[in-house]
């Protein structure tokens, strides 16, 4: 399941039941839920909202990775849910992107990586209006590697895209998408024995001036998240600056 919140409502989308709802969460100890749509095969009123997986809010409106990659590609592509009634949530837009494998937001842009001819590519649409989204650009990642797998996360700030990838954390100068440019990358292979272990990554995010990243790796819990700098511009790969414990581990 995955999140999203604006103000005091939170949405969350649920690929297992093709469902995304709305709650008010101003008192957290007391959670109400407001509406729900969900997708037609469930009986639902929307019609591309077999897999809901990432979802951003923007406005108004709730822009939703539909991944179906576990079955039928037929609702691949972002779907567009209009919330500004959270108890009459509806679909107002969809764009199909066979082979969709993840999806962010980036102020007005909407970046999507997807498989395709035997390779991992990546497009940009404008969600300036979510209700009418376009496609603006699109670049194949095939010269770089991604044929097999894809980016496990990925974020994008200032013209750069910051991704993992397996055992590897790289960054993209992606101002000209005719003529993307992988800066560098960071592998497990290229670290010290006094460095993390940068292995099996998973998720990736940034928050003020570091970015953290998310070891899946079940031998390195001790060493699950990796934080860098990123506070220097000039510089093309932010420096690793530490390792961070989970807060706490599951047992079954």
């Amino acid at each position: 399941m995955k999140v999203a919140a604006s103000g005091t409502k939170v949405f969350a989308a649920s690929r297992s039941t093709s469902v995304v709802s709305a709650y008010e969460a101003s008192d957290p100890e007391n959670i109400s839920e407001l509406g729900s749509v969900s997708d037609d095969s469930e009986g639902g009123s929307a019609t591309h909202l077999s897999s809901p997986d990432n979802i951003f809010v923007k406005g108004n409106y709730l822009i939703v990775e539909n991944d179906n990659s576990s079955s039928s590609a037929d609702d691949d592509g972002i779907t567009v849910l209009d919330i500004s009634d959270a108890s009459n949530i509806r679909e107002v837009d969809y764009i199909a992107v066979s082979g969709l494998h993840r999806m962010v937001v980036d102020d007005n842009d909407a970046y999507v990586t997807y498989f395709s001819d035997g390779a991992y590519n990546l497009k940009v649409f404008d969600v300036t209006n979510p209700a009418n989204i376009s496609e603006l650009n699109q670049a194949s990642l095939s010269s770089f590697g991604f044929t097999s797998s894809g980016f496990s996360d990925f974020f994008v700030s200032d013209d750069r895209l910051y991704y993992t990838s397996s055992s590897t954390f790289g960054i993209f100068d992606i101002s000209d998408f005719s003529a993307l440019n992988l800066i560098e990358s960071i592998s497990d292979s290229d670290a010290d024995e006094d460095d993390l272990r940068i292995t099996s990554l998973g998720g990736i995010f940034a928050e003020g001036e570091t970015i953290y990243t998310y070891s899946n790796s079940s031998n390195n819990k001790e060493e699950a998240f990796s934080t860098f700098n990123f506070d220097e511009p000039e510089e093309t790969v932010p420096p690793e600056v530490s390792t961070l414990s989970p807060a706490h581990e599951e047992t079954n």
